[in-house]
Protein backbone atom coordinates (compact mmCIF):
# COMPACT_ATOMS: atom_id res chain seq x y z
CA UNK A 1 0.00 0.00 0.00
CA UNK A 2 1.92 3.62 -0.88
CA UNK A 3 0.17 6.72 0.23
CA UNK A 4 0.96 10.06 -0.27
CA UNK A 5 1.97 12.32 3.23
CA UNK A 6 1.73 15.68 3.03
CA UNK A 7 2.22 18.34 5.35
CA UNK A 8 -0.83 20.49 6.80
CA UNK A 9 -0.89 23.28 9.16
CA UNK A 10 -3.85 22.99 11.64
CA UNK A 11 -6.28 26.23 9.95
CA UNK A 12 -5.32 25.34 6.31
CA UNK A 13 -6.92 21.48 7.22
CA UNK A 14 -9.77 23.32 9.31
CA UNK A 15 -10.34 25.18 5.89
CA UNK A 16 -10.13 22.05 3.59
CA UNK A 17 -12.88 19.93 5.76
CA UNK A 18 -15.16 23.29 6.12
CA UNK A 19 -14.87 23.55 2.47
CA UNK A 20 -15.37 20.30 1.70
CA UNK A 21 -18.84 19.68 3.96
CA UNK A 22 -20.41 22.78 2.69
CA UNK A 23 -19.66 21.34 -0.96
CA UNK A 24 -21.33 18.08 0.20
CA UNK A 25 -24.21 19.64 1.60
CA UNK A 26 -24.94 21.97 -1.62
CA UNK A 27 -24.45 19.00 -4.00
CA UNK A 28 -26.58 16.90 -1.66
CA UNK A 29 -29.57 19.82 -1.62
CA UNK A 30 -29.20 20.22 2.24
CA UNK A 31 -30.45 23.76 3.10
CA UNK A 32 -27.70 25.48 5.12
CA UNK A 33 -31.46 26.51 7.83
CA UNK A 34 -32.15 24.06 10.22
CA UNK A 35 -35.94 23.18 10.21
CA UNK A 36 -36.26 23.41 13.74
CA UNK A 37 -35.01 27.10 13.15
CA UNK A 38 -38.38 27.59 12.17
CA UNK A 39 -40.29 25.56 14.92
CA UNK A 40 -42.00 28.27 17.25
CA UNK A 41 -43.56 27.47 20.97
CA UNK A 42 -46.08 29.43 22.60
CA UNK A 43 -43.47 32.11 24.01
CA UNK A 44 -41.51 32.75 20.31
CA UNK A 45 -45.23 33.44 18.96
CA UNK A 46 -45.69 36.10 21.65
CA UNK A 47 -42.49 37.71 20.74
CA UNK A 48 -42.70 36.76 16.74
CA UNK A 49 -46.18 38.04 16.33
CA UNK A 50 -46.53 40.74 19.12
CA UNK A 51 -50.09 38.61 20.11
CA UNK A 52 -50.60 38.07 24.19
CA UNK A 53 -50.99 34.86 25.17
CA UNK A 54 -53.84 34.58 26.34
CA UNK A 55 -54.95 35.46 22.33
CA UNK A 56 -52.76 32.78 21.15
CA UNK A 57 -54.67 30.15 23.23
CA UNK A 58 -58.21 31.47 22.37
CA UNK A 59 -57.28 31.38 18.45
CA UNK A 60 -55.50 27.63 18.37
CA UNK A 61 -58.95 26.68 20.78
CA UNK A 62 -61.05 27.84 17.28
CA UNK A 63 -58.32 26.64 15.17
CA UNK A 64 -58.04 30.13 13.95
CA UNK A 65 -53.95 29.91 13.61
CA UNK A 66 -52.16 27.06 12.20
CA UNK A 67 -50.76 25.15 15.30
CA UNK A 68 -49.05 21.71 15.93
CA UNK A 69 -49.78 19.92 19.93
CA UNK A 70 -47.38 17.16 20.69
CA UNK A 71 -48.98 16.20 24.64
CA UNK A 72 -49.62 19.29 26.21
CA UNK A 73 -46.96 21.56 24.20
CA UNK A 74 -48.33 23.92 21.43
CA UNK A 75 -45.71 24.26 18.70
CA UNK A 76 -46.06 26.66 15.23
CA UNK A 77 -44.10 26.94 12.07
CA UNK A 78 -42.73 30.13 11.10
CA UNK A 79 -43.43 30.00 7.42
CA UNK A 80 -47.43 29.09 8.29
CA UNK A 81 -47.88 31.42 10.41
CA UNK A 82 -46.77 33.98 7.96
CA UNK A 83 -48.76 32.62 5.41
CA UNK A 84 -51.77 32.82 7.85
CA UNK A 85 -51.31 36.32 8.47
CA UNK A 86 -50.86 37.09 4.51
CA UNK A 87 -54.23 35.67 4.07
CA UNK A 88 -56.02 38.47 6.80
CA UNK A 89 -54.87 41.46 4.00
CA UNK A 90 -57.11 43.74 3.35
CA UNK A 91 -57.21 45.74 -0.12
CA UNK A 92 -56.34 49.23 -0.03
CA UNK A 93 -58.44 51.88 -1.26
CA UNK A 94 -57.51 52.36 -4.65
CA UNK A 95 -57.51 48.24 -5.31
CA UNK A 96 -61.38 48.44 -4.98
CA UNK A 97 -63.03 48.84 -7.79
CA UNK A 98 -65.31 51.89 -8.01
CA UNK A 99 -68.40 50.19 -8.51
CA UNK A 100 -67.99 47.96 -5.44
CA UNK A 101 -66.97 50.29 -3.49
CA UNK A 102 -70.44 52.43 -4.12
CA UNK A 103 -72.33 48.63 -3.62
CA UNK A 104 -70.54 48.25 -0.06
CA UNK A 105 -71.76 51.94 0.81
CA UNK A 106 -74.80 51.55 -0.07
CA UNK A 107 -75.54 48.02 1.91
CA UNK A 108 -73.63 49.62 5.09
CA UNK A 109 -76.10 52.34 5.05
CA UNK A 110 -79.27 50.41 4.74
CA UNK A 111 -78.01 47.98 7.39
CA UNK A 112 -77.68 51.32 9.63
CA UNK A 113 -80.88 52.53 9.47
Amino acid sequence: MSGIIISVDKAELENLISHAIVAAFDKAGVSKQRETESILDIDGVQKYLSMKRSSIYQKTHKKEIPHYKKGKALYFLKEELDQWVRQGRRPMKGEIDPEKEMLITRRFKNIQK
